[in-house]
């Protein structure tokens, strides 16, 4: 990992009008660990529901009857809320 990194960073730069994307599908057998790391970091989500969903949810929990919640348990309620398959 660390050569494929060290020879990653002796690439020349994209050019502003090329695609990171296409650059990654040709370089992929050179560089196999950070091809596969760029795809998840470098594709788009699908559509915004993620993140409606995660507001949606927010509002639902910071109501007028607990208005007073402090952020950090907002977030840990909305975090349980959105991984409480996962924790069953």
């Amino acid at each position: 990992m660390d050569s494929e990194y060290k020879q990653y960073l002796e690439q020349p730069l994209l050019a502003p009008q090329q695609c990171p994307l296409n650059w990654w599908k040709i370089k992929a057998g050179l560089f196999p660990t950070l091809a596969r790391i760029a795809r998840n970091y470098l594709g788009a989500p699908a559509s915004q529901a993620s993140s409606e969903r995660l507001f949606s949810d927010a509002g639902n929990t910071v109501t007028d009857t607990r208005s007073k919640l402090d952020p950090a348990h907002v977030e840990e309620i909305c975090f349980l809320h959105d991984n409480w398959e996962l924790i069953n």
